[in-house]
């Protein structure tokens, strides 16, 4: 057994090593012996580095199955590496732009007493946080990339035991469906 591993940017990377020694094996033209070895990736907060294209040959398309089988992606809490894409950042530069200009409207001292967390955001801020990006269309170069996996194991903190250990809800995700989602 051959296994691949890596986080954050080295998750994105090991979850595209796993694709390309599935797809194209190269190490075993190199080894023989490891023609027959079983590979297998692990991801921990991986970004989403691929892009699953509709018209792949069927041929293609198996191995990329067989790759993403063979790979299991982790996501701890709310870590916004998982939802990097160029559609996520453009969403949250959006909600980022649109507080700005309703803190402007604020006095100077109001926005220094909600900058420093002393005085909760107001309704409209709260609302515009929200509502988020939900309006802004889709641009066609904004493209949703995928974390290139079966599924993703996602973590959240339910409280902690009787010896004050933190306890852990999993919730198994479909990468496609995940890749849609905001930065946490």
């Amino acid at each position: 057994k051959f296994i691949i591993t890596g986080h954050s940017l080295g998750g994105g990377a090991a979850c595209l090593l796993n694709l390309l020694i599935h797809h194209n094996n190269p190490a075993s033209e190199l080894i023989p012996g490891l023609k027959d070895v079983k590979i297998e990736c692990f991801g921990v907060a991986s970004p989403p580095v691929y892009l699953p294209s509709l018209d792949q040959a069927p041929d293609i398309k198996a191995k990329i199955e067989n790759a993403m089988k063979a790979c299991v992606c982790f996501i701890h809490e709310d870590d916004c590496v998982p939802f990097l894409s160029v559609d996520s950042i453009r969403r949250l530069s959006k909600v980022l732009s649109d507080v700005d200009r309703e803190t402007g409207r604020l006095n100077y001292i109001e926005q220094r007493l909600t900058a420093g967390g002393i005085t909760p955001p107001n309704e409209v801020i709260t609302n515009t946080i929200k509502s988020g990006s939900k309006d802004l269309p889709i641009v066609p170069m904004a493209l949703r990339f995928a974390i290139p996996s079966s599924f993703v194991l996602w973590f959240r903190e339910i409280g902690t035991d009787d010896k004050k250990r933190p306890k852990f809800n999993a919730t198994f995700c479909d990468p496609n469906k995940l890749c849609k989602q905001s930065i946490r």
